[in-house]
């Protein structure tokens, strides 16, 4: 896809919202969203590819259960990643699963909140950690 793609703000859904694999040239956002889902990611996203921004940011409440992760971006590429003021909850495995993230910028975790911690392993970070 060209250019950016944003989930409207305020969405919410029960299940996994499912962005695996896809490849945005722009900048991906979603504010004030809640994704729930009890028997799997509340956000898939692995090798998700986005040129700018992925803005995750300002009231996103993602609940996951299982060892996916709440929010999975394992394989992800994006220009910068942030995750500042979301609540993360999976009481069963990690907030964040994101093996072999690469960002090119900025990773945002400013205030964030994670009931399952969040991992990243073997990933490149080119910018910096907010």
């Amino acid at each position: 896809m060209t250019g950016d793609f944003s989930i409207e703000s305020g969405a919410a859904a029960a299940g996994t919202v499912q962005l695996t694999g896809a490849r945005i040239a722009g900048r991906l956002s979603g504010r004030r969203l809640r994704l729930t889902n009890p028997a799997g990611p509340g956000l898939a996203a692995a090798s998700l590819h986005v040129t700018d921004m992925v803005d995750l940011s300002r009231g996103i409440e993602v609940r996951g259960c299982g060892p996916d992760g709440a929010v999975r971006l394992v394989g992800a590429r994006v220009g910068s990643l942030s995750l500042g003021r979301a609540r993360l909850e999976n009481p069963d495995g990690w907030a964040v699963s994101a093996h072999y993230l690469e960002v090119g910028g900025t990773l945002y975790l400013d205030h964030v909140t994670a009931t399952g911690g969040i991992r990243v392993s073997g990933g490149r970070l080119l910018g910096g950690l907010e």
